[in-house]
C-alpha cells in the first residue's frame, strides 16, 4: 500500500507496483486449465493468491462469471478449452427481447 501511495503522489518508489488481472495467467501459471476461473472457485482462488505471492503483485483476488452476462441473460458461450483460449466465446448473441 505504501509503494501505490508513494506512486500516486509521485514519489520515488522502489518498483512499479503490479496488479496481476489475469485469471488464465494465474491458473496456466499453478498448471491448471483455464477453465477452472469459472467453475472451480476454490483452485481459482488459490492460484491468484499463489501467482500473485511469485510475482510481488497486489495481492487480488477476481471472480467473473464468464462473457459479461451473456450466459446470463440467454447467450450461448463456449468455455475455454486450448491453453490460447483466455475466456468463454459468446458463440450466438443474445435474443432481442419481444415487445407486449
Amino acid at each position: 500500500m505504501e509503494r501505490m501511495e508513494a506512486l500516486l503522489s509521485r514519489r520515488p518508489v522502489d518498483r512499479v507496483p503490479l496488479f496481476l488481472a489475469s485469471l488464465g495467467f494465474s491458473l496456466r501459471n499453478m498448471g491448471h486449465p483455464v477453465v477452472r476461473a469459472y467453475d472451480d472457485p476454490e483452485t481459482s482462488f488459490l492460484a491468484q493468491v499463489r501467482t500473485n505471492e511469485m510475482y510481488g503483485a497486489i495481492p487480488v483476488a477476481r471472480f467473473v462469471g464468464g462473457a459479461f452476462g451473456a450466459r446470463e441473460f440467454g447467450g450461448e458461450v463456449r468455455m475455454p478449452r486450448k491453453d490460447i483460449e483466455m475466456a468463454p466465446s459468446l458463440l450466438h448473441p443474445l435474443s432481442p427481447m419481444k415487445r407486449t
